[in-house]
């Protein structure tokens, strides 16, 4: 047997004993799990919270300033960063309000 069958046979071997946990996993504890990716979504943000989830003043009007602050908070938050899922959602629908708000694009 060549080196290469044999990893294949392991592999295999590997998959077959994986499978009832990964099937437990998501068609029976999580189902959420297959349509989110890691979990359920926050909550959309309150119109009147976008400022505070970015945290800019109130008197903050200038379009840069908040795009600046969300790439900030956006690094620290997001998940491929060892963010939190949730709060990138929340993240991302504060600055979606702002732009709406502001009449940005």
């Amino acid at each position: 047997m060549t080196f290469l069958a044999f990893l294949f046979l392991v592999l295999l071997l590997v998959a077959l004993a994986e499978w009832p946990r990964v099937f437990v996993r998501w068609f029976v504890r999580e189902p959420e799990f297959l349509w989110t990716g890691t979990g359920k979504l926050a909550e959309p943000v309150p119109v009147a919270d976008w400022r505070r989830v970015l945290e800019v003043p109130l008197e903050e009007k200038r379009l840069a300033v908040i795009k600046l602050a969300y790439r900030r908070k956006a690094q620290i938050a997001h998940p491929d960063r060892g963010g939190d899922t949730a709060a990138m959602t929340q993240l991302n629908e504060a600055y979606r309000l702002a732009l709406e708000e502001l009449g940005g694009n």
